[in-house]
């Protein structure tokens, strides 16, 4: 396996390549990881494992302390599509711009290291973007995948473009993992702010949709696995002060609705109320879900 050193905003970093697979290729899917090795090649393999198979795989793993390389050097030696990287840790949103910067492809799709795709994903959501121009992000519905290897449903997910627009002046209705987006709108608008170290798909969804479509397939195409180490749980009061922050800087007085107040007041209950107060938080999520799927409708 070859290596070359490579520079760029961020820092030195190396690049590891098995092949280099001929021609563009149609997809780039990008996948960042920190200490990944219980459930990465389960990840992995359920990207390869895809029935549409004109992608890139570049990954880059970001300051690993435990068998995360290895693996990944296992994994690239066997498909030529993985494209792999070394570099200290600089963390989730500055790893996937770098990555952004060698990916190639027509379409850009997120993998994260413990989430696990079907194998339709790729093709059911090319199919959509294929057919309407006017829509740059394609989210899916997505189970979950139970410490204790059971699958069970989530809640309905928010589908339809004005649908998802409503939804998200209160909340993010797309699961990150889940989305297929063009990349020529990440060219023309921005990367992920790597300002933001957590709820940067947030950010960008607020940024983009002032110019193109997000809609979600009502189809589950992937797993999101229930873990205590996910960015959801670990950085629950900073994720919440990053969304806070994100709606302020791209919402405007038009944007207001109850169910956006709300959910604003639920946001500041679980950054500065004690524990014992987030079941009453809770209680106001409820309801402001509820209302925004209400308003969804009309």
């Amino acid at each position: 396996m070859q290596s070359c050193l490579l520079n760029d905003c961020y820092g030195a970093f190396e690049k590891f390549v098995q092949n280099e697979a001929g021609g563009q290729p149609r997809v780039s899917v990008l996948m960042a990881v920190h200490n990944g090795q219980e459930t990465l090649v389960e990840a992995i393999q359920s990207v390869l494992s895809q029935q549409y198979e004109d992608f890139e795989f570049l990954i880059a793993d970001d300051g690993s302390t435990d068998e995360t390389w290895n693996l990944l050097v296992q994994c690239a030696a066997k498909d030529a599509r993985i494209s792999i990287y070394r570099q200290s840790n600089i963390g989730l949103t500055k790893s996937l711009n770098r990555l952004l910067l060698l990916a190639k492809g027509e379409y850009v799709a997120r993998q994260d290291a413990d989430d696990v795709w079907f194998p339709d994903k790729l093709c059911a959501q090319l199919c959509v973007m294929d057919d309407n121009m006017s829509l740059g992000v394609l989210g899916s519905a997505a189970a979950t995948l139970t410490r204790e290897g059971a699958v069970v449903e989530g809640a309905s997910v928010v589908s339809g473009t004005l649908a998802v627009a409503r939804a998200l002046a209160c909340y993010n209705p797309v699961v990150h993992s889940s989305v297929l987006m063009r990349r020529s709108l990440l060219v023309k608008h921005g990367v992920y702010d790597d300002v933001f170290d957590c709820a940067q798909d947030y950010e960008l969804w607020l940024r983009l949709k002032k110019y193109c479509g997000i809609d979600n397939l009502e189809k589950v195409l992937c797993l999101r696995r229930e873990s205590p180490g996910m960015i959801s749980v670990r950085k629950a009061r900073r994720q919440r002060c990053f969304a806070l922050r994100a709606k302020y800087n791209h919402l405007s007085w038009r944007d207001v609705s109850f169910p956006m107040i709300a959910w604003g007041v639920k946001d500041l209950l679980f950054i500065v109320a004690p524990l014992k107060l987030h079941g009453f938080a809770r209680t106001v999520l409820k309801s402001a879900r509820q209302m925004v799927s209400k308003a969804s409708t009309l």
